[in-house]
């Protein structure tokens, strides 16, 4: 049974996700394979779906994250079909959204801490 505080784990674990992925991005400044002018390397669209169905299997167990992990893949397949990323790309994104479910979704209570500032996001996790 859902909680009522996961739709603001969830939020917390996508806004995380992205606050890893954009200075990774912007350190490895990696061109996309269609050569646009976005950054490649990792895959935000894969970390977040993988940080999500690892944050459910957290919570919840595996049985009601499996479908999540199939979204997660056929995402991460689909970013690669679409010329939009390499398979390095979407590893490090599977890796990224794996390991930031793994501490959102941990049963710790409120440990981590994601608030909205005016440039952007700050998280705070306590120990």
């Amino acid at each position: 049974m859902a909680s009522v505080g996961d739709g603001h784990g969830l939020t917390r674990t996508l806004a995380l996700t992205q606050m890893i992925v954009a200075p990774i991005k912007l350190g490895v400044r990696r061109r996309r394979p269609d050569r646009s002018n976005r950054l490649s390397f990792p895959s935000g669209h894969t970390a977040s779906t993988f940080a999500m169905a690892r944050y459910v299997q957290q919570r919840y167990g595996p049985q009601p994250s499996m479908p999540l992990y199939v979204l997660a893949a056929v995402t991460g397949v689909g970013r690669m079909e679409g010329n939009r990323h390499y398979l390095s790309d979407v590893l490090m994104g599977a890796a990224v959204g794996i390991a930031v479910g793994s501490v959102t979704g941990a049963p710790r209570g409120e440990k981590l801490t994601v608030t909205p500032t005016p440039g952007g996001v700050s998280a705070r996790l306590r120990f």
